[in-house]
């Protein structure tokens, strides 16, 4: 489905014939969108610094989360904060084709693109009062989060974990393939220029980049530098380029993807198994403390569904030929039964590379100051924050394996988007490919109960609070308990000096964003459902003369954009500006709705056209309109039939609306009538043969003969293959 389709055509909320079932759906689709539209004006406004987020907050905004305490200037980048809000609001307004939406995410993206380093990555927050305040943040409340060792030392680089760098540009991808808006190119060039010179030359990430090697812990190594599938580092920024080159068609993308998916095969054991890092020496190694130098059954899982994937991309069956190894390892080292608390897991977290038995992690101490991990074969006392055990479902990878080894070379990569082939899917890439980070929200069947619930959740101030958020300990200086206890060993949290997340049990009230994107993303998908049975849609945006719905079309005159605080629209003079473009949006549709968000100027020509489309069988449409001497217009709404030469012209003089404001205007073709619409509501209806509309073009604020010239400005021009009533207007 293209973005394109995914944008809800907005209809009118007056058509008699609609039954009553239809009308209440409506109802609650405009309650939806009404509820998305509160909670973000409530978010953005009263909750977001500079346009970004952190995950949790007070409900007075004393004291802010995100995956550790935030000062007030900071914003999150990692899943939940600021580059998630950023692509939930983006979906948004690729349904509801609400432009509030997509201006909250241009903010989210200025916020990524203050936030960039020099080099083009990410950290995994922002600080907005600079490395002055960042350094004194790592110095204390990072420093003292025990279990949280990658905050506890300040790189000043950035960081491919948590999906951090690879999403944020993923983000900024999508910002620019939305309007392909020049301003975001700068920013995107840099973050895929970070993403292909930190990759190792055989095809290896590492975990942050530019390579640091100045924090060693406890005897260990600085693994920042080491090749990472922790995370899925090396898999996102794979995706990652396969959607740039999707997109943006570079082949200078190929040989980085290649070299990233041969990587898989490098380092992958003589067992079949994986780590989820490894040296410089490759071989397999620990991280932080509590993850051991060991194979890790979950990647080695993980990665043999990757190697699938894989050969349906490339065809070649080295992919294929170690994934029984893989299995077959798996299998062997699979949890004693007295070990899987009866069948909650089948698996180590972490198994010898030597005699492949099970590791497993615990911790002594209360602080980061004095405490300490360790690993030996005991299942028991386990860490809370790494349980030490997985569950994994072997049998859906032996039979996807046999289902996809099965294919031919030819069959497994019929569809990959990096074997040459012409691009035959609707409309262009830029606008066929959805690049959300959350798959779900495109497919996930809603009921009505969930979207009630979700609507009626909303508080007074248009909050969606929730209780039992994660919070920690207010910073109060480097731990002083040294005793080697066992009262922390399986808890979130040491004691009071440990700046560790935890979950808060209590009554307290917190304003979450990761619960705003998920009910906006609920909301979402059920307003996309209701929306499928209309899935062709069109919407321009009219903010530049020289590109207007993904054409250049044929500029009559010199009309000229102009800005009214966030918004956009074009200009025309009424004597010899016009728009002409080479293809009616609406052809091949047997119903259809046109609407044109417009401001007629008061002292125009008196009957000026400003759409205008014909086809090569002359069927013919305009919406015009008809000045009178006192600054008022009515509407005329024609369509003729080419091959019966029959027009019908919808028009009533006594229906007078005020010059220089704003008005939406819609004309309507359900199949059998014809309807006009101004502002919502129905002024004329008319019985009507129609049939579909061919190749052709279409004009905007003048005829197609260069006739009946339009003053005034044009904002939005939508389409919509449905008549269906829609909320916005």
């Amino acid at each position: 489905m293209t973005a394109t389709s995914r944008i809800k055509c907005i209809a009118l909320l007056a058509i008699g014939y609609c039954n009553v079932v239809f009308a209440q759906q409506s109802t609650l689709s405009q309650q939806a969108e009404q509820a998305m539209l509160k909670a973000t004006r409530f978010m953005s406004e009263n909750v977001s610094t500079n346009g970004g987020y952190v995950w949790y907050y007070l409900p007075d905004l004393s004291r802010r989360w995100g995956e550790m305490e935030a000062y007030k200037t900071m914003i999150w980048v990692q899943d939940g904060g600021t580059v998630s809000v950023g692509h939930m609001l983006l979906d948004a307004y690729e349904t509801t084709g609400n432009e509030y939406f997509y201006q909250q995410a241009e903010r989210a993206g200025a916020a990524m693109i203050w936030g960039q380093s020099n080099e083009g990555g990410w950290n995994y927050l922002i600080d907005f009062a600079g490395d002055r305040s960042l350094k004194k943040w790592y110095a204390t409340i990072g420093k003292n989060a025990w279990r949280l060792e990658e905050f506890q030392h300040y790189y000043g680089n950035s960081t491919y974990d948590d999906d951090v760098t690879s999403d944020a540009a993923r983000f900024l991808l999508r910002l620019y393939l939305q309007k392909l808006d020049p301003r975001y190119k700068p920013a995107l060039d840099k973050a895929i220029d970070f993403v292909l010179k930190s990759q190792y030359p055989n095809g290896g990430w590492p975990q942050r980049y530019p390579l640091k090697h100045d924090f060693n812990k406890a005897g260990h190594p600085d693994y920042s530098s080491f090749y990472t599938f922790n995370d899925d580092v090396i898999w996102e920024n794979v995706l990652f380029l396969i959607q740039c080159y999707e997109t943006l068609g570079d082949s200078r993308f190929l040989e980085p993807i290649y070299k990233g998916m041969n990587f898989y095969l490098l380092v992958q054991g003589k067992n079949g198994a994986w780590g989820q890092q490894y040296n410089m020496n490759m071989q397999v190694a620990g991280a932080r403390t509590y993850e051991p130098a060991g194979y890790v059954p979950r990647y080695t899982f993980n990665n043999c569904l990757l190697l699938l994937k894989f050969y349906q991309y490339t065809g070649d069956r080295k992919f294929l030929a170690h994934i029984p190894d893989a299995i077959k390892w798996l299998e062997k080292v699979r949890l004693p039964e007295r070990m899987t608390q009866n069948g909650k897991y089948t698996h180590p977290l972490f198994v010898d590379p030597v005699t492949d038995k099970p590791m497993f992690v615990h911790r002594k101490g209360s602080n980061v100051i004095y405490g300490y991990y360790y690993k030996d074969t005991s299942d028991a006392n386990l860490l809370s924050h790494m349980p030490g055990k997985s569950n994994l479902d072997l049998q859906h990878l032996k039979t996807e394996y046999a289902k996809i080894s099965a294919l031919s070379p030819k069959e497994a990569s019929q569809h990959s988007p990096l074997i040459p082939a012409p691009f035959d899917a609707t409309g262009t890439p830029q606008a066929f490919y959805h690049l959300s980070r959350v798959e779900h929200a495109e497919n996930e069947a809603v009921s009505e109960t969930r979207v009630k619930a979700i609507i009626d959740g909303l508080d007074s101030q248009n909050r969606w609070l929730v209780k039992h958020a994660m919070k920690s300990n207010p910073y109060a200086g480097d731990g002083e308990r040294k005793e080697a206890t066992d009262a922390y060993a399986s808890t979130n949290v040491g004691d009071t000096t440990d700046t560790s997340p935890y979950r808060d049990l209590s009554d307290q009230e917190y304003i979450s964003t990761p619960e705003y994107i998920r009910n906006m993303q609920v909301l979402i998908s059920y307003l996309r459902s209701n929306n499928k049975a209309s899935d062709k849609n069109v919407i321009w945006h009219l903010n530049d003369p020289k590109q207007v719905g993904g054409f250049n079309p044929v500029v009559l005159g010199d009309p000229i954009t102009k800005v009214e605080g966030n918004d956009s629209s074009i200009y025309f003079n009424g004597i010899t500006d016009g728009l002409v473009l080479p293809e009616i949006p609406l052809a091949g549709w047997s119903h259809f709705t046109i609407e044109v968000l417009f401001k007629p100027d008061s002292d125009g020509p008196v009957a000026p056209r400003f759409v205008h489309f014909e086809d090569s069988s002359l069927n013919r449409g305009t919406l015009e309109l008809r000045l009178t001497k006192d600054k008022q217009w009515y509407l005329d709404g024609f369509l003729k039939n080419g091959k019966t030469k029959k027009g019908i012209t919808l028009i009533d003089s006594t229906k007078l609306h005020p010059a220089d404001s704003w008005h939406r205007v819609a004309l309507v073709y359900d199949g059998k009538k014809m309807y006009t619409f101004i502002d919502g509501k129905k002024e004329g209806e008319s019985d009507m043969d129609f049939p579909l509309v061919t190749k052709g073009n279409i004009s905007l604020g003048v005829r197609l003969n260069k006739k009946d010239w339009f003053k005034g400005q044009i904002r939005e021009v939508r389409f919509c293959n449905s008549v269906k009533p829609l909320a916005g207007i």
